[in-house]
């Protein structure tokens, strides 16, 4: 039997284009039924939609609406609520950038069908959104629900004053994009390979209004542990994946091991393993990856454990490695994320 990995986002997310659709005065009940749901189950935030079912969701809002902005409007209807604890979390921070590492460290309990990171990037904030690999290719509908939710959130937490500075969008320009220009605060170029969004290079800095030390360190709390319920469930059951994850993890101390050591291991050819792998739409480096990244979570947490040995214990030859892969893993430098957990950092 092959695995791969399942794609979805909550319903709580895509609430706004329920709400959206129902204000303009449509009947939701055929949306509802494309994902085999009711209207009662619009109050489970939690349920989850799988990813192979938004397009054809985006397609049917677009023809029962007859609104060609459809995900751009619905997307302004988002609330901090519709992303919960993600939301919340960046309501308690102090700056814009602590605010864009919980986002990139959490974005996951919201789905894991779209990824979004935050770099400098030519001396200005860049805000990147991309799909994951083997995914299709988001409608123009689908991207703006996102950024228009984005832009909704942003103004919530950061303030609306705050505008781009350059939009560059992968899809292609509509035939009227002064709605968009009027989102953005900025004319947009398109036909780009992801989203990217650019702010003053100050954005990062900026101060939040309603800073909450102590509800951030609960909430917190509660999104690792959910963070960490979501790893469980995403385990693979597949048992070659399984057997190939923990052929690695005892090998790590003494190095990252190769497709060959761990083949050998397994007394199979090189070939075979990468062909099963290649099956199960899988492959070395991103298992390699995956066990590193679920090591350095608990080692991270134990405090005897200096950064250093942590970084030998999963197998890089140097600290400065293990801190990059960290910071692209979880959002920010191992040392910071370790003091984090400690109440009274």
């Amino acid at each position: 039997m092959t695995t791969k990995t399942q794609h979805w986002t909550s319903l709580g997310y895509f609430r706004p284009l329920f709400d959206y659709t129902a204000q303009q005065g449509f009947d939701c009940s055929g949306m509802l039924a494309l994902l085999g749901l009711q209207e009662s189950d619009l109050k489970n935030s939690d349920l989850r939609i799988a990813h192979e079912h938004i397009a054809p969701l985006f397609k049917l809002a677009r023809a029962t609406t007859n609104d060609d902005n459809v995900g751009l409007h619905a997307g302004q209807e988002m609330k901090i609520q519709h992303v919960g604890i993600l939301g919340l979390l960046a309501l308690t921070c102090s700056r814009a950038k602590e605010a864009f590492d919980l986002h990139t460290r959490y974005q996951s309990l919201v789905g894991n069908g779209l990824d979004t990171r935050f770099h400098i990037e030519g001396g200005l904030t860049c805000m990147e959104l991309s799909i994951p690999p083997g995914l299709p290719h988001p409608s123009r509908q689908e991207y703006e629900y996102h950024l228009g939710g984005w832009f909704q959130l942003k103004d919530q937490v950061v303030g609306a004053e705050h505008k781009a500075c350059r939009v560059e969008l992968p899809y292609g320009r509509p035939a009227n994009d002064d709605e968009q220009t009027a989102l953005f605060g900025v004319s947009p170029s398109y036909g780009h390979d992801v989203a990217r969004i650019y702010f003053d290079s100050t954005y990062n800095e900026l101060d939040l209004t309603t800073p909450d030390p102590q509800l951030k360190q609960i909430l917190e709390l509660q999104a690792r542990k959910r963070l960490q319920e979501l790893q469980g469930e995403q385990a693979d059951t597949d048992p070659l994946l399984a057997e190939v994850k923990q052929l690695i993890a005892n090998k790590l101390a003494w190095g990252a091991p190769s497709l060959e050591e761990i083949a050998e291991e397994m007394q199979v050819s090189r070939r075979t393993l990468q062909r099963q792998l290649d099956k199960r739409e899988s492959s070395f480096k991103d298992l390699l990856d995956q066990v590193r990244k679920d090591l350095a979570c608990k080692y991270i947490e134990t405090p005897d454990l200096a950064l250093l040995d942590v970084a030998f214990m999963l197998g890089f030859s140097e600290q400065s490695s293990f801190a990059r892969a960290f910071k692209r893993w979880f959002g920010e430098a191992p040392g910071v994320y370790r003091r984090s957990l400690t109440p009274d950092s």
